[in-house]
């Protein structure tokens, strides 16, 4: 039996029977405790220090940084502790002061030089809000920083950086282009909303951004500051020596603090020396002191601590220059002579940490007891100001300055052999593996030359990334793994069938599948890893024989994945419940698909995630196949308010792609613009085929306002989209679509050369989405009318309404009604064309789904008005008959242009800014305009290009007319920047 779930017992009728019991509640932990921080816009399991290994660290701590609660996080954001003998540099601070207000301070000088200590201090009195970030190399990867970054935003604006967040839930991150334009958004939307007032900006400080070596981390940097943000205030501290940021000191240099201005004066070391050493020192001393370390503040340090420790230190022999690694390792050498060697053993060892606890070094060093603890000595480190920072109130976690750890690691090299450093490294792996630090685990793990158990570190967390929907994140964890590693690890395999799968490559994902299965049974598993791996193999072929249309194995493979996945599996199980619940509406059992997606209801109290909003999902995707559109929108503006994280997830998306799907049947068509308009405008992490068919939607509803012009643009866009992610699946909708576009809008002659090169054999199973390929080619074939097309449209009409009778699909078992009327009445049968289109209509009035008839034209408004139904139905038909023009004699007439405006394509300022655009105004004249600066007002002006994919402000403007986000013919810009 799997462990945290009662068995699933299976009813005659192949149900599942009975809800879930709890064989424990201890079994729970897991999902307990759950509260609100303020680090955070979501839930998350709170955490003892006795309790670093409980299951709910284990499944959270390797969230986005944005909403990871874990201490470990925590202390990145957090300020380092100022020493209790910190001298005031007045001269600096005056220096941070003068350029509190502008877009960025550069520090810039080798290590040691008291950066770090500069800022701490000047923040703590700083009149203007403020967040820090503490980076080091594990954050050398875009993602990473994008994550860390929202983080200690959301320190002072807990709600900021939704946009950007929601690019990180994808398999992989947009382009650059698409990622500056995401952050940048999320910034112009937190300054509009920001309480401080005009010309004020918050601080975020980026220490040690000289351990970030992605060159894509710089080059998003250097556009933020190209074109900076009116309330944020960067500034970056990092070495001098910082290659990859170079440009940045290059061109944003003023204001700039290197490393002259922060070597201290004599004065200055007189003043130190005299706060940090307990004897009495004349002036020849503490000169002979300041020209040894050059006013280098790691060196004074370190000659401070010596004397106190030894009542002086050799100040005669000449020492190395101070910005200079060596120059460290020289003054330390002189320190280190002097401490005990069990200290030294322990600082030795450690050095392989980045942050340190007591019960993490004591795993390190295998000091265990209470007597040789590492508590004492941390406490003691820190307190004699040996480079030994805190980093929380609680003195729990503490970091050794860089400087100090480098050459900690130094001198480890030299005193123990390559395999004793390797084996510091794994154990420090298997305790972060073991408290619900992956990323540190797995980071330790590579450093030992352990490939295979960083490997078996991802397998072990990798569900509690994906409850999390963190598909950005896994895919970095498996490019760190070679090809090799990755090939014996079936759990490594089972995630890259799972990142196929979100991307929609169903061609490789069931090949790749077969692999995991080979892979399971060579595999040293126990038996209850090999039934869960084999849940998950059964889910994802569960939904490649749910696109197939196979219902009696889309049931199978989901009733062996839900009688077998372990609760805290939560992402499986939401998606095997949804494949459980399609195949029994797909057999016609849709009180039973009901009842299944009830039944998986009562998990979601365990899942602090996405499980409730797929699950109710799943109830659009029922409600659309049953054409009942009322509670199709009821389901899917609930899943909207349901949005508990604050982040524009793909289930999220699907709800409005939904939403959108029903509100355009029932010619709702301002309602279906804004809602397909959303996923467009949120496309980051959002599934290919949802943003596919919401743009197929938008064209639609563009084409049905009347505005033809605006329906080809929006589809172009679309086209472009399935271009740049290359998927042969979307490119092929895409092209259907377009001919589908074609056809309406007078333009046969294109229609046909698509329908003569469409696959014709290949019919949709599945069709939980807006638009259906095979469809488009039977409206085609049909407008020909030529014998062989007809012919043509025959068979396949024959053939997509046995596919839509199997899968109990009523809503294009409408479409295929409608299309065989129109095709008996071109064979001149009228009563058979009446009789099958009375069916069509009487399925269609319960769920008021209309557009299916309006968009077919003429000759279907000719059909109906011959209908003589009963009440209701003929009220319906006539409601039809209504809404389409040409039903009154303008056979050929447009369409009545409806007030259609999409702002949800732009962001409100954008749209501002647009408006503004059409008036001829320049970017200094929007900028006084709205409150807002000349810079911002040209950014939000490029931004509003790079969205309609034009080059110009009078393109924009062009486009912007087009798409109906601007009333026609303003006057054309032609004002200059």
């Amino acid at each position: 039996m799997q462990k945290g779930c009662s068995s699933l017992a299976l009813a005659p009728d192949r149900r599942l029977s009975g809800l879930l019991t709890l064989e424990h509640p201890s079994k729970l932990s897991s999902f307990t405790d759950l509260c609100y921080d303020r680090y955070t816009s979501g839930y998350f399991a709170t955490t003892s220090r006795s309790n670093h290994g409980s299951p709910a660290d284990r499944s959270l701590r390797c969230m986005s940084p944005a909403t990871n609660p874990s201490f470990l996080i925590r202390t990145k954001l957090n300020r380092p502790h100022v020493p209790g003998d910190l001298l005031p540099r007045p001269r600096l601070r005056s220096r941070l002061d003068q350029n509190i207000d502008r877009p960025v301070t550069i520090l810039s000088a080798p290590a040691g030089f008291g950066k770090t200590t500069l800022l701490a201090e000047w923040l703590s009195t700083a009149p203007r809000p403020s967040a820090w970030l503490s980076l080091d190399e594990r954050d050398d990867d875009l993602a990473t920083f994008l994550g860390y970054f929202v983080a200690a935003i959301r320190t002072l604006y807990p709600k900021a950086g939704t946009s950007t967040l929601s690019l990180l839930q994808g398999p992989q991150l947009p382009p650059m282009a698409q990622v500056i334009d995401c952050v940048r958004g999320d910034l112009d939307e937190l300054c509009e909303g920001s309480e401080l007032p005009p010309g004020q900006r918050f601080l975020l400080v980026l220490d040690d951004l000289h351990l970030v070596r992605d060159p894509a981390v710089a080059d998003l940097l250097a556009a933020l500051l190209a074109a900076p943000s009116d309330c944020l205030h960067l500034v970056l501290s990092m070495r001098s020596e910082a290659t990859t940021l170079a440009g940045l000191v290059a061109e944003h240099g003023k204001p700039w603090l290197p490393a002259d201005a922060f070597r201290f004066t004599e004065q200055e070391v007189a003043a130190f020396m005299r706060r940090a050493v307990a004897e009495p020192m004349d002036q020849t001393t503490i000169r002979s002191i300041g020209q040894r370390t050059e006013g280098w503040a790691a060196g004074l340090r370190l000659i401070a601590v010596g004397i106190n420790a030894a009542g002086a230190i050799d100040l005669d022999t000449p020492g190395p220059a101070s910005d200079d690694q060596f120059a460290m390792d020289y003054l330390l050498s002189e320190v280190l002579a002097r401490i005990p060697a069990p200290t030294l053993n322990f600082l030795l060892k450690t050095s392989v940490l980045d942050r340190l606890s007591a019960e993490l070094c004591d795993a390190v060093t295998g000091e265990t007891t209470a007597m040789t603890g590492a508590d004492p000595t941390l406490e003691k480190l820190a307190s004699t100001n040996l480079f030994t920072e805190r980093l929380d109130s609680d003195q729990h976690w503490y970091r050794y300055h860089n400087l100090f750890q480098k050459s900690l690691q130094r001198q480890l090299e030299e005193a123990y052999n390559p395999h004793e450093i390797s084996e510091l490294h794994a154990r420090a792996s298997r305790w972060f593996a073991a408290h619900g630090y992956a990323d540190e685990g797995i980071d330790h793990a590579l450093k030992a030359g352990d490939a295979d158990a960083a490997g078996r570190i991802i397998e072990e967390y990798r569900h509690a990334a994906a409850n999390q929907e963190r598909w950005v994140q896994l895919d970095h964890w498996l490019t760190r793994l070679t090809r090799q590693v990755i090939d014996e690890h079936p759990g490594l395999i089972m995630l890259e069938c799972w990142l196929l799968h979100h991307r929609f490559q169903l061609g490789e994902l069931s090949g790749r599948l077969e692999q995991v299965q080979v892979a399971a049974r060579g595999a040293a598993l126990p038996p209850s890893a090999r039934d869960y791996l084999q849940s998950e193999i059964d889910v994802l072929r569960s939904r490649v024989a749910f696109w197939a249309a196979d219902a009696a194995l889309t049931q199978q493979y989901a009733q062996r994945a839900l009688a077998a996945a372990p609760l805290s599996y939560a992402f499986v199980r939401a998606n095997a419940w949804t494949q459980y619940a399609a195949a029994l509406h797909m057999q016609g059992d849709t009180g039973g698909a009901y009842e299944a997606v009830q039944q998986g209801l009562h998990e979601d109290a365990l899942y602090p995630n996405s499980f409730q909003p797929l699950l109710l999902v799943t109830l659009c995707y029922l409600q659309w196949c049953s054409a009942d559109l009322d509670d199709l929108a009821a389901s899917a503006t609930r899943v909207i308010n349901l949005d508990r994280r604050g982040v524009v997830t793909g289930t999220l998306a699907r709800a409005y792609h939904y939403l959108g799907c029903a509100c355009y049947q029932q010619n709702r068509l301002d309602e279906a613009a804004a809602a397909f308009g959303y996923v467009l405008r949120h496309q980051q992490g959002v599934h290919s085929l949802v943003i596919a068919q919401s743009g197929f939607g938008l064209a639609a509803t563009l084409q049905a306002a009347g505005a033809p012009e605006q329906a080809r643009s929006v589809a172009a866009l679309g086209g472009a989209h399935a271009l740049r992610f290359s998927n042969p699946a979307i490119l092929a909708l895409d092209e259907a679509f377009a001919a589908q576009l074609a056809l309406r809008q007078g333009r046969p002659a294109e229609a046909a050369r698509w329908a003569e090169r469409a696959e014709r054999a290949r019919i949709e199973g599945a069709m939980p989405t807006f638009f259906v390929g095979s469809l488009a080619l039977a409206e085609v074939l049909l407008n020909s009318a030529s014998p062989a097309d007809l012919e043509a449209a025959s068979v396949l009409l024959a053939r997509l309404h046995e596919a839509v009778t199997s899968a109990k699909n009523t809503r294009f078992l409408i479409d295929v009604l409608a299309l065989r009327a129109l095709l008996f009445n071109k064979l001149g049968d009228e009563d058979a064309a009446l009789e099958t289109l009375a069916r069509a209509v009487t399925l269609a009035q319960p769920g008021g789904v209309a557009r299916v008839f309006i968009d077919l034209g003429p000759e279907m408004a000719q059909l109906l008005a011959g209908l003589e139904l009963r009440p209701p139905v003929q009220e319906f038909v006539a409601y039809i008959l209504d809404l389409m023009p040409f039903a009154a004699g303008q056979q050929d007439g447009p369409l009545q242009r409806a007030n259609i405006l999409l702002p949800e394509m732009l962001t409100r300022r954008e749209m501002e800014v647009l408006h503004l655009l059409a008036q001829r105004l320049s970017s200094r004249e929007i900028g006084d305009l709205l409150g807002i600066s000349y810079r911002t007002a040209k950014r939000h002006t490029e931004n509003i290009c790079q969205k309609l994919g034009v080059n110009s402000r009078q393109q924009a403007v062009a486009a912007a007319i087009n798409i109906g986000l601007l009333p026609p013919d303003p006057a054309a810009p032609d004002r200059q920047d």
